[in-house]
């Protein structure tokens, strides 16, 4: 890591043509991740993100710095108190919500749109996205492989707990709507998978 820090300061940015500038970017920002500044590194994969034009990411390139964008803020929020992840996990939902928009078969933006909102407290928005994340699981780049996998441990593990919980209910209850939901989540796998 210190010899690709020291690689990475001794570029002249100057000499580099935009697409040039835009990697030098990337490799700044995993500097900077690898060193656990993650809201740092974050920023700097946004500005990646946003520069548009000739040099644009081509579309595996682009699922993977904005998987690295969501994955630094999540490592962020994780080291900061509860009440202050919400707004950064509403940060990531919304922009996800975007990026599905403008390209529907994003990985990245499918599982992190879920985990986002789950993060923010919004657990119905949550479920809706991860519903969504898998019926579109066919479209991105590996067919749904590595989507489906995540969506459905985030589900499984956090989410239909969270939900069930969140009902306020008494044990026995909670019990039964963690199982409805559970019933309710294999359905929609069995009629939206191949």
């Amino acid at each position: 890591l210190t010899a690709a820090r020291e690689h990475l300061r001794a570029l002249d940015a100057s000499a580099l043509d935009a697409g040039e500038r835009r990697e030098m970017v990337v490799g700044l920002a995993e500097a900077l991740y690898l060193e656990d500044a993650f809201a740092s590194a974050a920023e700097l994969f946004d500005t990646a993100l946003s520069a548009n034009g000739p040099t644009d990411f081509g579309p595996a390139a682009r699922e993977r710095v904005l998987d690295w964008w969501a994955t630094a803020l999540d490592r962020h929020a994780q080291l900061k108190p509860a009440g202050e992840r919400h707004v950064i996990y509403r940060r990531i939902a919304d922009r996800m919500d975007r990026e599905s928009r403008d390209h529907p078969a994003s990985t990245p933006a499918a599982y992190w749109l879920a985990a986002g909102a789950r993060g923010a407290g919004e657990l119905d928005r949550a479920w809706a996205a991860s519903i969504a994340a898998w019926v579109r699981a066919s479209m991105t780049l590996d067919r749904g492989a590595a989507l489906r996998a995540d969506i459905d441990r985030l589900v499984l593990q956090a989410l239909i707990p969270e939900r069930a919980r969140a009902l306020g209910l008494s044990a026995k209850e909670t019990e039964q709507a963690h199982a409805g939901m559970l019933a309710e989540w294999d359905l929609i796998k069995k009629n939206w998978s191949r």
